[in-house]
């Protein structure tokens, strides 16, 4: 929904389009980023990532896999299915899974820079996140299956409450990323930023929710 001259409307179909598009280039790039600077980048990524390391396997297939289990884990909380939203969930998360994977290798130099720099831009790539995230959820027509759990969860069962919902969204991936470590005695991405990003993804998506694009708001809530 988009609010012009107080006034709410749905949004056009063009509209829909640039934001679901705004809003996976923020998400996507942003986790990418998080990567290539080794600084810590959020759960599920970092999850995908300590994969990757254990396993050989690209990184991209196991955040695929991650969207594929959040989509059946909606459809057995809601008892409910839609078959063309969960198409266009399932071709996000392609999309998502394809430019994080893609994106982390061109900013692979970036591990390179002083440490003072990554910091820095570990922390710009956590607001990307949490703004690409907020922009697919209030378009919430297509988005990544484990945001539209989170979106679930935080109006269903959290009152709104989208820090608790992010906090509960990434423990698991934490404790797999912490197996991983236990087994093998190696982690990555895991660091300062993927501790930011736990206890703070939420309170930045929220941010973004009432600071990003201002006028664009939820199309629904459950």
């Amino acid at each position: 929904m988009y609010i012009t001259n107080n006034e709410t409307r749905p949004l056009k179909g063009s509209e829909t389009i640039i934001f679901l598009l705004l809003g996976l280039f923020f998400n996507g790039l942003g986790n990418g980023l998080a990567v290539a600077t080794n600084m810590g980048s959020a759960a599920w990524t970092a999850a995908a990532t300590n994969l990757q390391s254990f396993t050989a396997i690209p990184k991209g297939y196991f955040l695929f896999t991650f969207g594929i289990l959040a989509a059946l884990t909606l459809i057995a909380l809601t008892k409910q299915i839609s078959w063309p939203h969960l198409l266009g969930n399932l071709i996000f998360v392609s999309c998502f899974s394809y430019l994080v994977n893609f994106s982390s290798q061109i900013f692979a130099p970036v591990i390179d820079a002083p440490l003072w720099l990554r910091i820095i831009i570990d922390l710009i790539s956590i607001v990307m996140v949490g703004t690409g995230v907020s922009i697919t959820m209030r378009v919430n027509v297509i988005t990544h299956p484990l945001d539209d759990l989170v979106l679930y969860t935080r109006f269903k069962y959290l009152h709104g409450n989208v820090f608790l919902a992010q906090v509960i969204n990434f423990t698991l991936p934490i404790l797999m990323s912490l197996l991983i470590w236990y087994i093998s005695g190696t982690i990555k991405s895991v660091n300062l930023g993927t501790l930011i990003s736990f206890f703070g993804q939420g309170i930045v998506i929220g941010w973004a929710d009432t600071h990003m694009i201002k006028h664009l708001t939820f199309r629904k809530h459950f």
